[in-house]
């Protein structure tokens, strides 16, 4: 669960952790102001590291299904689209040429007025 990334200095789960080795080949890992043995250390941070990374798998999960609910939402309105249009030229439908008020130069066509 340690790995190093330069002289001293290890990720432990989520956590940046400073490491010294002491006389006799005493690992200690520094924590707050002052230093604790790597056995210590162990005991104390492992359950909460663990969390921490279950936690981030459950959200990478969530966030990926909420991508691909995305992306198949828009594909599917994409296909809906599609569809539209292709009913919009099929020759059961007749194309809206203009509106019956308006001419075909677009100025108001004259009616006549009553009294």
């Amino acid at each position: 669960m340690f790995l190093r990334e330069s002289e001293g200095v290890y990720q432990f789960g989520q956590k940046r952790v400073h490491v010294k080795v002491e006389k006799g080949n005493q690992i200690y890992c520094r924590v707050g102001g002052g230093y604790m043995h790597i056995d210590e250390f162990i005991k104390s941070y492992t359950n909460t590291e663990v969390e921490k990374i279950e936690r981030r798998d459950v959200l990478e999960r969530f966030q990926n299904k909420a991508a691909i609910s995305s992306i198949t939402t828009q594909q599917s309105l994409n296909t809906w689209e599609d569809k539209e249009d292709q009913r919009a030229f099929s020759p059961c439908r007749s194309l809206r040429v203009g509106s019956p008020n308006r001419s075909v130069s677009g100025s108001k066509a004259t009616s006549p007025r009553r009294k």
